[in-house]
């Protein structure tokens, strides 16, 4: 079975961000257990956990001593264990005591559609060089980055460093496992940071490419999750990820400013008499004579039965 064949829902894929987040990006048994297995074993379904031996050390009430003790290996009874000053030799379960970790390469493939070899871990499961990526409409391919844990202090002044010894030639993007909510004091030059959380389809665990290239044009965390945007200054809009540019015309540029206004208030069909009328364009002017041999006329927007509203 393929990654591609398990439903994944949100609850596994908050899991994943969080396990990708942990110093080692392993997950134990014991924690599982807290959790619930019911986000876990769609991972681990899909390939995306993979078993990786045991941990050895184990809380424990034993001697009333409350903490973490280490375990030892009984070569004859082949089992893990401790010793307590109590009750001797006490065996743990390997199912208790079993860890998980994320495997990189078809998490890869799985969220980002693309392949790493071996020379693309760049420090050791915390940096990936992602090569050329395509997001939505762009022309060209983006250089991409994933690190895990790029909140902590050493992790990104070792970004840092990698970025100054090899400087972007366009802007590239870097995507980390890090929430949002820690990163927004975080600035690399050259380099534009976007936290998976905002751009990963919770119900497949699928990267929302149109949405990243949203956000490499300049759009805010919430502007990039609208099917729609239109720039304050109306000289460019962005429908489902495809962008439109308007140079030229400012009548053309305030009809969309105005529409735009009046679809972030909730109103998605505007009289187009309370367009001429509210921007002063003239009486005998026509919406659809401003938007004559304009490509976006009809693909962006269009008018019928005396209104114009957005292609949504």
């Amino acid at each position: 079975m393929s990654s591609s064949d398990v439903a994944i829902d949100r609850r596994s894929s908050n899991l994943l961000l969080t396990i990708l987040e942990l110093k080692d990006a392993v997950i134990t048994a014991a924690t599982v257990n807290l959790l619930g297995p019911e986000a876990f074993q769609p991972l681990c379904a899909a390939g995306l956990l993979r078993p990786t031996g045991y941990s050895t050390a184990v809380a424990t009430t034993a001697d009333h001593d409350d903490r973490p003790v280490e375990l030892r290996w009984d070569g004859a009874g082949q089992c893990y264990g401790y010793f307590s000053s109590d009750a001797g030799w006490a065996p743990v379960s390997s199912d208790d005591i079993r860890c998980w970790r994320v495997d990189a390469v078809t998490l890869f493939r799985h969220v980002f559609d693309t392949a790493v070899s071996a020379r693309s871990e760049i420090v050791s499961n915390l940096i990936w060089n992602l090569g050329g990526l395509r997001f939505g409409n762009r022309e060209s391919r983006t250089e991409s980055w994933f690190v895990r844990r790029l909140y902590d202090k050493h992790v990104k002044a070792c970004f840092q460093d990698l970025a100054r010894r090899r400087p972007a030639s366009e802007t590239a993007v870097v995507l980390t496992s890090s929430p949002a909510s820690r990163l927004s004091d975080e600035y690399i030059a050259g380099y534009r940071i976007i936290a998976l959380e905002d751009v990963l389809d919770p119900q497949s665990l699928r990267l929302r490419d149109t949405v990243v290239a949203l956000r490499l044009q300049g759009l805010s965390r919430e502007e990039a999750k609208r099917p729609l945007y239109v720039s304050p200054d109306g000289r460019f809009v962005v429908l489902h990820g495809t962008r439109f540019e308007f140079p030229r015309g400012d009548k053309v540029r305030q009809v969309l400013i105005y529409m735009y206004a009046k679809y972030i208030e909730g109103v998605f069909s505007v009289s187009t008499a309370e367009i001429v009328a509210e921007l002063d364009l003239g009486e005998s002017t026509r919406v659809r004579d401003l938007f004559r041999k304009n490509p976006a006329w009809e693909v962006l927007l269009s008018e019928r039965g005396g209104a114009c509203r957005f292609h949504l």
